[in-house]
């Protein structure tokens, strides 16, 4: 990655003042930079933003296990921006920091069953972009329907933010480059 981003974070001092209403009302003037690089297309981040807010904020999934399945999903892309943030969220949620270690390298030890069947299914769905029969027998074991449907919109909400992040190159937000 540059020191300088393809498409970098539009400053509070350059903001529109629609972007300043996109932005301020949820995540202040401090906003990070993810979400100050996509308000430069405001359109897509108006509708982008309430979906991104619900998978974080308000998810089917319980708080500890999103977080695996962010880890993993970014760990899998090798996404450093958010790894930096979702390490300490998943800290919040519960996860040690030998957890967050294997769920981000790809590792299994020391997770229970539900959560060893959740890891697999990102596996499967960031190599090969479905469940394997076993997989899927062991979601429906565990998971409601609301959390199925979601699942996977999850992980490729992550994968897309890993384009997105990596592509263009966002720089770290500074709190998080010391």
């Amino acid at each position: 990655m540059t020191d300088v981003a393809r498409v970098g974070p539009l400053p509070p001092d350059a903001r529109t003042e629609r972007q300043r209403e996109l932005l301020e009302p949820v995540l202040g003037p401090a906003a990070a930079n993810l979400f100050s690089t996509v308000v430069r297309n405001e359109d897509l981040y108006e509708v982008w933003l309430p979906f991104c807010m619900k998978l974080l904020r308000r998810s089917a999934l319980p708080r500890r296990e999103r977080e695996l399945v962010i880890l993993r999903t970014a760990g899998h892309r090798r996404v450093p921006y958010e790894l930096a943030h979702h390490e300490r969220i998943g800290a919040r949620a519960g996860l040690t920091g030998a957890e967050i270690a294997a769920a981000r390298d790809g590792g299994d030890a020391g997770f229970a069953e539900r959560e060893l069947t959740l890891l697999r299914a990102v596996d499967e769905l960031l190599d090969a972009d479905r469940f394997t029969a076993g997989t899927w027998s062991g979601l429906r074991a565990h998971y409601d329907a609301a959390q199925l449907v979601e699942l996977p919109m999850l992980v490729g909400h992550y994968a897309l933010l890993a384009m997105l992040l990596n592509g263009l190159e966002i720089p770290l937000d500074e709190k998080e480059d010391a």
